[in-house]
């Protein structure tokens, strides 16, 4: 993955999964396993370009333990398997075990890499699993809060259906991460981020408002301020114009939010609201006044 929304979308896959759980290793990857090991970061490094996932796996039936690597790509590469193949044959040379590759695709556009590589005496291949061919069920299911929000990437549903995801994901969240809202902040925004692959920020963040509005009033000082701006405003305007006010408050109360996430650049947070980068500065410089 490479460039601008490239990397903000890897940082997520690598910062979720970079030791995943047993969970996702069955439903993704269909891997039984007793146990894993993350394998030491030196290896990561060996090469260029790190690998993503890289770990070792203790079957279930008492096989012999092999080596698991997982790539996330979220567009077609066309190296994409000689890449693999140079992965696979340094990873044997230094820890003399099998290893099983695969590549996970996010992307929207159309699969077009190519899963082996074939020449003379050459046979190597790996396995390219596309989310969109996955039931988003089998995400929402998940009791990990990062397996969960794979569900918005997975299946071919558009419009409503989406947006139903969308509310589930919402709601699945809330659940596992109740009692703890800086989690939960931190979660959303991921959602909002990954959104940008299936082009539903705005659904997401229009869903993400409406779990303010009737979850969280009573304790969101922002929001509450908005209202009570929307409401003076109402009287002097009408009640339409007051609620707009009182909405104005609420998107304010979101950037500022987000702004409280290390991670997110200024330019991050105007690319996720889908506010001007002039606007999400004005709002940062006035909280630090």
């Amino acid at each position: 993955m490479k460039g601008g929304a490239g990397n903000l979308y890897d940082r997520i896959f690598k910062e979720n999964f970079s030791s995943p759980g047993k969970g996702m290793m069955q439903r993704i990857l269909g891997v039984q396993m007793l146990d894993s090991f993350t394998i030491p970061g030196g290896l990561h490094y060996t090469l260029e370009k790190h690998a993503d996932t890289l770990f070792e796996v203790r079957p279930e039936n008492n096989g012999p333990p092999y080596i698991v690597h997982v790539e996330w790509q979220s567009v077609n590469d066309r190296q994409m398997a000689p890449r693999m193949l140079l992965y696979h044959s340094l990873i044997y040379q230094l820890k003399k075990l099998p290893v099983r590759g695969y590549v996970i695709y996010a992307g929207e556009q159309r699969l077009s890499m190519s899963d082996k590589v074939e020449h003379f005496l050459l046979n190597y291949a790996y396995e390219i699993i596309n989310l969109t061919d996955l039931d988003p069920v089998c995400f929402l299911d998940s009791t990990d809060a990062e397996d969960v929000l794979l569900a918005i990437l997975a299946g071919k549903s558009k419009g409503e259906q989406k947006r139903l995801i969308v509310k589930q994901v919402i709601r699945r969240l809330k659940e596992l991460l109740q009692g703890d809202e800086r989690e939960l902040k931190r979660r959303l925004v991921q959602l909002e981020i990954l959104g940008g692959l299936r082009n539903i920020q705005e659904i997401i963040i229009k869903e993400e408002e409406n779990m303010i509005i009737t979850y969280d009033v009573t304790k969101d000082i922002r929001f509450k301020q908005g209202k009570a701006v929307g409401m003076e405003k109402g009287k002097q305007r009408g009640v339409k114009e007051g609620i707009k006010q009182g909405m104005k408050k609420a998107k304010e109360s979101i950037i500022r939010k987000l702004l409280t996430i290390q991670q997110l650049s200024i330019d991050d947070v105007a690319q996720i609201t889908e506010m001007p980068v002039s606007v999400v500065k004005g709002i940062k410089d006035s909280s630090l006044d």
